[in-house]
């Protein structure tokens, strides 16, 4: 028999394709990354094109962002990348909220003023006065944010701002230049009013609910104001209006542009009341106190060791009661007239009226005088220092002048040197001499000389 050939063995078909590479496209969370990884399926290497990465960044809508170099080099190097970043969104832009600049210090109220070296619990700031026009708070207006876009092509929307307003209250407007400033419309003293939203408020009347003591300070206010109960020993209230106190007045300083009323009575210890009003002063009875007022002093009971100063009447004692109405003790000065039931005591304390005086108008001319005086001495200080200014301009303008004629002399002295020495050197080149003489070299000394003068 024939030998029987041994069977072929099996070949591998070289016609089937080799196994393409797996490629993945992963997306982060945020929809704002995503990623590439290549695997290459043994046995042998596969070129991978950009059909085949953007065929799987498709299958995963990732349309924005793609970074197109990098895929690029990855073919060009057939690289088989690793969760590799090839494709960004935008994130989106926050904006900025809207703030409010405060142009007064609200924290400052019932701050004790800090003078360095010491803390005044007498001055408490308590209250903020302002003037018609003063600024008060600035709004800045919130910026919105840009928007972002993932990987996918939708659109991310910023986050949202939030939006404020101008705290515009009574006595408050918006500036005419500035639509964004609020300010004072009326004079007086400014506050954050919490029962109506935190505006802002510009009142002209002030309340005191309690004393004036260390628990308020002192107190200087454009407008009025009124204390429920008493002003203590020590402090200080200044209106540029009214001063109502329904309490007493201890040995205490009140200031009024307006009227002060005091319900009970002005009783100062070892510190004298001092009280001074534009208008009337009205109490129920004064002890110890130095009252002036440009209107009417009124005392219902009594005005013991006090002096009293009206421009126009004192009136002690209400009308109709006999049992009051006491002047003991002191002064009393009225332009027009002086009422009381009773003058001095059986003790023969010294009491001094007098009638046809003004005092405030007195002090008020006393005060011109002093401004005019002080004014005259400034004017004459002023005076002296300009004819002063003026003799130096002059002196200046002097000296100027002959420094110029000085200084057109030396040039006028240097133009005829230079001439002699062109000359002298002409000659001595025509006489054959090799060096300069001794002229020459003693006018080129001058020459510089006169050079460095000028």
């Amino acid at each position: 028999m024939p030998p029987h050939d041994d069977p072929m063995p099996d070949l591998p078909d070289i016609s089937a394709e080799t196994p393409e590479p797996k490629i993945t496209v992963t997306v982060s969370e945020d929809k704002l990354k995503a990623y590439l990884t290549i695997e290459q399926v043994p046995p042998l290497p596969y070129q991978v094109t950009e059909d085949m990465i953007f065929d799987a960044l498709a299958e995963k809508q990732v349309e924005h962002g793609v970074k197109m170099e990098r895929i690029e080099e990855i073919i060009a190097n057939n690289e088989y990348p690793f969760e590799e970043l090839i494709a960004e969104g935008t994130p989106a832009e926050p904006g900025q909220d809207g703030w409010l600049e405060y142009k007064i210090d609200l924290g400052a109220a019932g701050r004790p003023k800090d003078e360095g070296y010491r803390v005044d619990h007498y001055n408490l700031n308590l209250v903020q006065n302002v003037q018609p026009g003063d600024p008060l708070v600035e709004l800045h207006p919130a910026v919105p944010g840009k928007p972002g876009k993932t990987v996918h092509g939708r659109e991310i929307p910023p986050p949202r701002v939030q939006k404020v307003r101008l705290p515009k209250g009574k006595g408050t407007k918006i500036a005419d230049d500035n639509p964004n400033l609020l300010v004072a419309a009326v004079e007086g003293f400014v506050r954050l009013d919490r029962s109506s939203f935190n505006q802002l408020v510009v009142q002209q009347e002030y309340q005191i609910y309690g004393d004036v003591d260390l628990s308020t300070g002192n107190l200087d206010i454009d407008g009025s104001v009124t204390v429920n109960k008493t002003v203590r020993d020590g402090f200080k209230v200044v209106a540029t209006g009214n001063i109502t106190v329904l309490g007493n007045v201890e040995g205490a300083t009140l200031q009024a542009g307006g009227n002060i009323s005091v319900r009970r009575g002005i009783v100062g210890g070892q510190q004298r009341a001092l009280l001074t009003a534009g208008g009337d002063v009205t109490a129920k009875f004064a002890n110890n106190a130095d009252i002036s007022a440009g209107g009417a002093i009124v005392i219902n009971d009594e005005a013991i060791n006090c002096t009293l100063k009206s421009d126009t009447v004192i009136a002690v004692g209400e009308q109709g009661r006999r049992s009051a109405g006491d002047i003991i003790g002191g002064k009393a000065i009225a332009g027009y007239e002086i009422r009381a039931v009773n003058v001095g005591s059986d003790s023969g304390t010294k009491t001094v009226l007098r009638v046809g005086e003004q005092p405030g108008l007195i002090e008020r001319r006393r005060k011109m005088e002093q401004d005019l005086k002080d004014w005259s001495v400034e004017i004459e200080q002023l005076t002296t220092r300009i004819a002063t200014l003026k003799q130096r301009q002059i002196e200046r303008s002097r000296g100027a002048y002959e420094r110029e004629q000085q200084h057109a002399a030396l040039k006028e002295q240097q133009t005829q040197l230079l001439q002699t020495r062109n000359a002298i050197l002409e000659h001595a080149e025509r006489s054959g001499f090799v060096n300069p003489t001794k002229e020459i070299a003693a006018l080129e000394e001058e020459f510089a000389n006169t050079t460095d003068t000028l």
